[in-house]
């Protein structure tokens, strides 16, 4: 049983016969999981697989597999035309190899030679893929500059070196998570976020003479002052609440008489603030 991700097209639309070229599918996969650093056609389901088989090699066409037809239909499945899109994914030009983070990747540049052996085992039709000692004998393992073996140190070295560009990109991307939860915290409360600088710290605007004031700080310093003017507001409110019970002879707000907020006349009781005279208070 080949995993899904490495799982050929004639399999997945129900091809009872197969042979082992089925095998130099998968390893086309692992070749270009190789190139881009992340897998190649990730799909959550074998319809979905199907798909990205063909968003990445074309859609078949009876002159390019005649047997596709007959075969999705027995399975009662259609698919939209797409082209083949191989080597915008794998251009000529463009490797980075110092950037590493992971589905964002760019991917590894790829020659000539080799797009021509990487579409030849990723066919679609079984009866055009190459054949294992095919893929040996193809002149990309051939051209320049020529393969050279590793040693013990030269693995040693390139796995401690993915790791540390792995664990960078993962503090990174964990900067970079936590700076947009303080723009979106910021923003909630009506703050600016031209505050905030981009990943790797520093200010902008109005906020650069701040010097060594970090994010974190700064929004915290935000939020505090944020909080101080809600507290204000809350305040000067309930003051002037307690001047408008006053002028309407210390009624509350149930419609209680309340002590605290009427003035105190003389002759007067505490409780009821009826005359003394009349006061059942204490009867």
């Amino acid at each position: 049983m080949i995993s899904r991700w490495y799982r050929p097209p004639e399999i997945l639309v129900g091809k009872k016969d197969y042979t082992e070229n089925v095998d130099v599918w998968s390893i086309g996969c692992i070749f270009g999981e190789l190139l881009q650093r992340s897998v190649l056609l990730p799909g959550e389901s074998e319809i979905d697989q199907l798909h990205k088989s063909w968003a990445l090699m074309g859609t078949p066409t009876p002159e390019t597999w005649p047997e596709f037809a007959r075969l999705v239909a027995a399975k009662n499945m259609t698919f939209k035309s797409c082209k083949n899109t191989l080597r915008a994914k794998f251009p000529k030009v463009g490797y980075d190899p110092d950037y590493v983070h992971g589905e964002s990747c760019k991917t590894t540049s790829l020659s000539d030679a080799g797009l021509s052996l990487l579409s030849q085992m990723l066919a679609c039709n079984p009866t055009n893929r190459l054949s294992a000692s095919d893929c040996l004998g193809h002149t990309y393992f051939s051209e320049s500059p020529a393969a050279k073996p590793l040693s013990a140190e030269m693995l040693i070295e390139l796995h401690h070196g993915k790791a540390a560009a792995l664990a960078k990109a993962k503090e990174d991307a964990k900067r970079e998570h936590t700076l947009k939860q303080q723009q979106a915290n910021a923003a909630k409360l009506g703050l600016t976020t031209k505050f905030f600088g981009g990943v790797g710290g520093g200010f902008s605007g109005p906020a650069a003479p701040l010097g060594g004031v970090n994010q974190s700080q700064l929004l915290q310093q935000m939020l505090a002052s944020q909080r101080i003017q809600q507290m204000q507001q809350l305040n000067l409110g309930g003051m002037m609440q307690a001047q408008q019970m006053n002028m309407m002879g210390g009624m509350n707000m149930m419609g209680m008489m309340n002590p605290m907020m009427a003035q105190i006349q003389a002759g007067t009781c505490i409780r009821c603030r009826q005359l003394l005279a009349i006061c059942k208070c204490n009867r």
